[in-house]
């Protein structure tokens, strides 16, 4: 056997073109953009003053005296409205888009394969979830102040700076591909090869 990985990463899709994600019809027509407007602005209407994370596992961001307040704040809102959780969405997406996945679904099919996968990203994200949510913080930052960020968390589509948080999404999305490029590939590598190896043969046998 070589002593290759035994899968290939050669599309980790950092650059998400056109995806379609098992089942779900998700399509991504641009690549790293962060198309999250809409879900924003409708997560507002239902977030309560508590922090929004990963499913039902909704955690306050511990204070860190190394961080500034301004990206304490930056960092609320990304948990507040949601919109971190585009990091299981481009997790999902790079993952079927990979010889690994099509392999090990067309040899134990998509339900089998399917609930591990979806193990192994949460398990990624509770490991790189935090950089993450501040990588996106910071992008925000660059782009929108705290006071600006609070104003849309408050007034949602009423926020004068509603218009302007629309209009900036692709600048946002290419700067958080430029902090979270090696993040997201070491996630996906990770998933990867965790999935593959819950399914190789026993060695004992």
């Amino acid at each position: 056997m070589s002593s290759r990985a035994p899968f290939i990463l050669e599309n980790y899709l950092l650059n998400i073109g056109k995806v379609t994600v098992w089942g779900d019809a998700m399509i991504f027509r641009k690549g790293f953009k962060l198309a999250i407007s809409t879900v924003v602005f409708l997560s507002l209407s239902l977030a309560a003053k508590g922090t929004i994370a990963y499913g039902d596992e909704a955690t306050d961001l511990v204070p860190n005296t190394e961080r500034s307040s301004e990206l304490v704040a930056a960092v609320q809102f990304v948990r507040q409205t949601g919109a971190n959780r585009n990091f299981k969405l481009f997790l999902s997406q790079a993952a079927a888009r990979t010889t690994t996945l099509q392999g090990l679904v067309a040899m134990h099919g998509f339900e089998e394969v399917r609930p591990v996968l979806e193990s192994e990203i949460l398990s990624v994200i509770s490991k790189y979830g935090d950089l993450w949510d501040e990588n996106l913080a910071s992008s925000y930052l660059e782009f929108f102040s705290p006071g600006e960020l609070e104003s849309i968390l408050k007034d949602k589509q009423e926020s004068p700076y509603a218009q302007k948080f629309r209009a900036e999404q692709d600048a946002v999305g290419r700067s958080m591909q430029k902090l979270s490029e090696s993040i997201l590939k070491d996630a996906l590598g990770e998933v990867l090869l965790a999935v593959f190896e819950s399914f190789a043969p026993d060695k004992s046998e």
